[in-house]
């Protein structure tokens, strides 16, 4: 394969010393090849790490803004858009919170109110197996 134009030739010493170590490895004129060979060569040697680091917990920075949560009124976490206006925090936030269960989601379903007809329909209807009969 060619080089790219400008790149420098390898110096003399590194390629001798190229040389001498494939020679060492090599039995019979051919190089071992397989896990096990590669192993040995490379260990002790630091490892690549896959995918991007992981950023530092702030755990004061998060028990601040889940404090913020909490402080809100009820009337104005109706919706995870509305908390998050709330309380000043990103959506995408309160919801890797959510995920990752520092901040538990609720739903409340607010049940109808009775009306006057109807309570007094349920209490005939408790009462009669109680009220003798004439």
């Amino acid at each position: 394969m060619a080089r790219a134009p400008g790149t420098p030739d390898i110096p003399e010493k590194t390629r001798q010393a190229i040389v001498i170590y494939l020679a060492k490895r090599s039995i019979n004129g051919r190089i071992k090849r397989g896990v096990q060979v590669f192993k040995e060569i490379f260990k002790g040697l630091p490892t690549a790490k896959r995918g991007r680091p992981q950023a530092p917990v702030d755990t004061v920075r998060i028990a601040r803004r889940i404090a913020r949560v909490s402080a809100t009124p009820h009337h104005r976490r109706q919706t995870l858009r509305a908390l998050a206006h709330a309380a000043c925090i990103p959506k995408t936030t309160l919801l890797r919170y959510i995920s990752k269960q520092h901040v538990k989601r609720v739903t409340v379903r607010v049940k109808p109110t009775l009306s006057v007809e109807h309570k007094r329909k349920r209490l005939a209807k408790k009462v009669a197996p109680c009220v003798p009969y004439v």
